[in-house]
């Protein structure tokens, strides 16, 4: 089941800052490693995903060198984190995580911590 198109917002723990969570498809990464300007190793990749108004798109991402070691196949589906970026617009980078993390949290409340038995039936 493809999580293409499914968002989720999420706050970066060190800016505050409000970043988005989808699925995508890695289509293609460049062999060129790059460095930005704090000196991170990345791979310019080229993505599937769908636009949050249902429009599917193929933009550039970056694949960070520590995820790309982890090993990324063409073809298969990635978490992305979009961050709102700056006048170039959104930053885009790609996981080597599956988008299968996206789905609903657990919340405290649906677990009784108070309990002494762990015994539970489903």
């Amino acid at each position: 089941m493809s999580n293409l198109g499914t968002y989720r917002k999420i706050t970066n723990a060190e800016t505050g800052q409000i970043n988005l969570q989808t699925a995508c498809e890695l289509l293609s990464i460049s062999p060129t490693e790059m460095e930005n300007v704090n000196g991170t190793k990345y791979f310019p990749a080229t993505v599937k995903i769908v636009d949050q108004q249902g429009q599917v798109q193929e933009v550039t991402a970056i694949v960070y060198r520590a995820n790309f070691d982890y090993g990324i196949e063409t073809g298969k589906e990635y978490l992305l984190t979009i961050a709102p970026g700056d006048e170039r617009g959104p930053l885009l980078h790609m996981s080597h995580l599956s988008p299968r993390v996206i789905g609903k949290r657990a919340t405290a409340d649906m677990f009784d911590f108070a309990s002494t038995s762990v015994e539970f039936s489903a």
